[in-house]
């Protein structure tokens, strides 16, 4: 993780000013990177796959029952600070 952490020093400015392209992943995706290595570690690309299934489908159901509208009860700040926290990390 630790080079991980100097390697962004570098690879962030350098995205930012070249655009980046399709395949790299760069910015608040990036984040996920951390969750997804232990997962892949103990279950294997199967249990990545599992993963991102289930993600999608939880994500498909809070879409039709029309859940992103409860974000208005929570404080423009909040969200604000943990996006920034995202991109920090």
């Amino acid at each position: 993780p630790q080079q991980g952490l100097y390697t962004v020093l570098i690879a962030a400015p350098l995205i930012a000013l070249t655009g980046g392209s399709r395949f790299n992943v760069s910015g608040p995706t990036a984040a996920f990177v951390v969750i997804l290595l232990p997962i892949t570690q103990q279950y294997g690309l199967g249990g990545l796959l599992l993963c991102t299934m289930l993600a999608g489908a939880i994500l498909i159901a809070l879409g039709l029952i029309r859940a992103g509208r409860l974000i208005q009860y929570i404080p423009y700040p909040v969200t604000l600070g943990f996006t920034a926290g995202i991109g920090i990390v």
